[in-house]
């Protein structure tokens, strides 16, 4: 599953915290993950590759110079910071989600990671009257209660719990409450049969330009994690230089491919 970049090099990741996002509508976390490692200067160790995961090969999206491709799965470590890092950018064929998961958590399991922090996004579209009341509300949910990241900390920064309330509408399926927000269904049921624990926090938004709401979903992670400088000062966000393109002309943008 996960081929490093160096086979001659073995990172210890005991005891870090994995971030990785869900391709989801709107993309806030994949937008998040790509502000993390740009701000962090997070080095890249490997790839995943698995027959879930759509391929993808790129330019790569934070050194222009680096003749290293972008792949669908790509994985980082800050480690001043403790931090695994996967970036996703491709979608996870439905019918093997479940085994893509199965096969993560086992992953993680072997490199004794601590802490699960997955970031999402929600089809602003179905969410419901309460929530449309909080527009930018950054929303999460644990996978079991026994996670070890501080949900009084999460609250402290106005971060708000989501629960499933079935007995309150009709769905009873978990992706009727998280519509968009790609494996993150899959994720939930499988960790619940796998005894295994996560946080993900997410937001409502629309298809669109949303980088604003992945400085945001950013800015909460690091404050979450207490990530600061060595000077006890609080990172600027730095934008990877891929971002370019979503302000360029076409034929700028074409030339990424």
């Amino acid at each position: 599953m996960f081929f490093p970049v160096d086979k001659t090099e073995t990172i210890d990741v005991t005891g870090y915290t994995c971030v990785l996002p869900t391709v989801s509508i709107g993309n806030v976390g994949q937008l998040s993950i790509d502000l993390i490692i740009s701000t962090l200067k997070c080095e890249l160790i490997g790839s995943i590759f698995h027959r879930a995961v759509v391929p993808l090969f790129g330019k790569n999206a934070f050194d222009k110079q680096s003749k290293r491709p972008t792949t669908a799965i790509d994985v980082y470590v800050s480690k001043n910071h403790k931090l695994l890092i996967l970036q996703i950018r491709t979608a996870l064929v439905k019918r093997h989600q479940g085994e893509f998961v199965d096969s993560l958590y086992s992953w993680l399991n072997d490199v004794k990671i601590a802490n699960v922090l997955v970031l999402s996004s929600v089809d602003a579209v179905e969410r419901h009257d309460r929530a449309i009341s909080e527009p930018d509300q950054i929303y999460f949910y644990e996978g079991l209660s026994e996670n070890k990241i501080d949900r009084e900390e999460i609250q402290r920064l106005s971060g708000k719990e989501f629960k499933m309330h079935y007995s309150l509408r009709e769905q009873t399926d978990v992706d009727d409450f998280f519509p968009g927000s790609g494996y993150l269904p899959a994720l939930i049921d499988k960790t619940k049969q796998l005894n295994s624990t996560f946080v993900s926090l997410f937001l409502y938004c629309l298809e669109g330009d949303n980088r604003p709401q992945g400085t945001m979903m950013t800015s909460f992670v690091l404050d979450l994690l207490a990530i600061k400088k060595e000077n006890g000062n609080k990172y600027r966000t730095k934008c990877p230089h891929s971002w370019a393109i979503l302000d360029d002309k076409l034929d700028s943008a074409l030339s990424m491919f």
